[in-house]
């Protein structure tokens, strides 16, 4: 009786050095149209350009990153695209909002980046390994009361980084409500009472 075997991995066809190098090139081209695009979006008239690349340049990258990720992060990447590929064809109507998930994605992909290309030299800072000596020197209260809270000052920055996409819904909300010749709601209120609920 031969045992049921799970099927192979996804892999790419190309060399783990090779990778990595593109993996880093590609990181920065990603923060740096990201950064760019942000701020040269009142005055740059290419700025737009600039995002759309820095959403390509993550989609790459999430490609090429495939194979080192687990087997239900695969999972979920291609039902992503097959999503993608349904809303793009069924509703056509969607792809401005479709288009404004990638880019706030792109930003957060961004930010992960940008936590990953600094953690080699956080691990080499002397500042750092100072630090790490003045906790271990405290008790071991102490030492889980000033992780605890830094780890809710951490929760904090991500909350934060939500409230512009809540805001952009009760937006949303609001014209098509006004759209459909009903009452609008207040999206100012609606946003606070959001984040109020997630802190």
């Amino acid at each position: 009786m031969t045992m049921p075997t799970t099927p192979p991995r996804f892999r790419l066809s190309i060399r783990p050095e090779i990778a990595l190098s593109a993996a880093g090139g590609l990181s920065l081209l990603l923060l740096a149209s990201l950064v760019a695009g942000k701020i040269g979006a009142a005055w740059l008239p290419g700025a737009g350009a600039l995002l759309t690349l820095s959403a390509a340049t993550a989609i790459v990258l999430a490609l090429l990153r495939l194979p080192r990720v687990s087997r239900i992060a695969q999972v979920f990447l291609a039902g992503a695209f097959l999503a993608t590929l349904i809303v793009a064809l069924a509703l056509p109507k969607a792809l401005p909002a479709m288009q404004a998930a990638l880019l706030q994605g792109t930003a957060f992909s961004a930010f992960l980046t940008a936590l990953g290309l600094i953690r080699a030299p956080v691990r080499r800072s002397s500042l750092i390994a100072r630090a790490a000596e003045g906790l271990f020197a405290h008790s071991a209260r102490a030492r889980v009361f000033a992780v605890s809270l830094g780890a809710q000052g951490i929760s904090v920055l991500f909350n934060i980084g939500t409230i512009g996409m809540i805001s952009d819904i009760a937006r949303n909300h609001d014209a098509a409500r006004k759209a459909a010749g009903k009452r609008g709601i207040d999206s100012r209120a609606m946003t606070l009472a959001r984040c109020a609920a997630r802190f």
